[in-house]
């Protein structure tokens, strides 16, 4: 579990709605799973959230959440992917990236490193960020760290556990 992929269903506000309908998902938050007590459910995520910076947080695992994996990863790999991802904990968040990555969906544009600040992040981010640099096989190479939570189902070879 731990390494994994935790995709969450958000449509409790009015960004969380749009995400949805714009990436046309039914996913609009993506975490790392880095600890997981299999008695109570309970996983330990790192998330960059809207609101706050990235965290450490404690989450019971529901229909609300659908956990996914690119299969089997050597212990260094995993090592890797959540060495990562405590690296960037009390990062910002990254809203102009979200404001460029609406309008290449909205717009089909191209998009553009422009409005992707170097010191902030959004979810999908850090989820690309840390597999790209643990080796994770990508299928291609377009917009390293400035995906949507769905379009990592495309970058990645993903299947739910």
């Amino acid at each position: 579990m731990i390494g994994n992929l935790v995709f969450f269903k958000k449509t409790n506000s009015l960004i969380s709605k749009m995400i949805a309908k714009v990436t046309k998902s039914e996913f609009t938050h993506v975490a790392i799973i880095v600890g997981y007590d299999k008695m109570t459910g309970v996983a330990t995520i790192i998330e960059s959230d809207r609101f706050s910076k990235t965290k450490l947080a404690r989450i019971q695992l529901s229909d609300e959440h659908v956990v996914y994996t690119t299969g089997y990863q050597p212990k260094e790999v995993t090592d890797k992917i959540i060495r990562y991802a405590h690296q960037q904990l009390g990062m910002g968040y990254d809203y102009l990236q979200l404001i460029g990555i609406f309008l290449s969906l909205v717009f089909k544009r191209k998009r553009d490193a422009y409005f992707n600040s170097a010191n902030k992040m959004i979810c999908s981010e850090l989820i690309d960020l840390a597999y790209y640099k643990a080796g994770i096989k990508r299928n291609n190479y377009d917009n390293i760290g400035n995906v949507t939570p769905q379009e990592l189902f495309e970058v990645y070879d993903l299947h739910q556990v």
